[in-house]
């Protein structure tokens, strides 16, 4: 599978203030990210992207990608097998005048999860009522 993603960030977009997208996916592995900066953002346009609330790309905590007329890409590895089955794009731009528009690129091999199991049929309620035992059981000798 091939996801395409477009995150606009604002003019003059503040890291507080960051933009963000979720870019939602089928569970699987991711084996191929790209991320592309249009003429203009002079690396001022800043992204990471994230999964729940782990910083996933770049790898190092609080890092960002940001180039200028350049797609940045690299063959990945990584397990989308947990939900949730999307990353969080961020984005913010401090100290420009326009807004700019990255575009995040991601291949990945779907896999298919195990089915969920049925659940246990529920037991048969108790019978309640009256045991009846015939006389001749009953009988003392």
């Amino acid at each position: 599978m091939f996801y395409s993603f477009d995150l606009t960030i604002p003019a003059n977009t503040l890291e507080a203030a960051a933009v963000t997208l979720r870019a939602r996916m089928v569970p699987g592995t991711l084996h191929h990210v790209a991320v592309q900066f249009p003429p203009g953002c002079r690396g001022l346009v800043q992204t990471r992207a994230f999964h729940a609330a782990h910083q996933l790309f770049p790898s190092n905590q609080d890092a960002v990608l940001a180039s200028d007329a350049f797609t940045v890409e690299w063959t990945e590895e990584w397990e989308l097998a947990q939900r949730p089955f999307f990353l969080t794009l961020e984005g913010f731009s401090p100290g420009t005048s326009f807004a700019h528009v990255i575009t995040w690129r991601f291949a990945v091999r779907e896999r298919t999860l195990a089915p969920t199991p049925a659940p246990a049929p529920a037991l048969a309620p108790p019978i309640l009522g009256e045991l009846l035992i015939p006389d001749e059981l009953l009988a003392v000798t």
